[in-house]
């Protein structure tokens, strides 16, 4: 009975280590996530309010680089769009 209490004790241990070092690259895909989700939610906001040389295919890379650079992204990929 004590060395099953002390296993799982130390089981307890390995997992607050390993929890302690995935902290921050679990932020980081959690932020780039949402800000992925939020990029796609101006995209198709964009898409129903703009005329229709103004509209942007809504897919993960277009919403990536919205979510990442906000306004100045959907900017730069609509100059690409009209002038390139």
């Amino acid at each position: 009975m004590g060395i099953e209490i002390l296993f799982y004790g130390i089981g307890f241990l390995w997992l607050l280590l390993l929890l302690r070092f995935l902290q921050k690259p679990i932020r980081l895909i959690l932020r780039l996530f949402f800000s992925t989700m939020l990029g796609g939610m101006l995209l198709l906001l964009l898409n129903t309010l703009a005329i229709a040389p103004l509209q942007l295919a809504v897919n993960p890379a277009t919403a990536l680089i919205t979510g990442i650079l906000g306004l100045p992204g959907v900017a730069a990929m609509l100059f690409i769009k009209l002038w390139l």
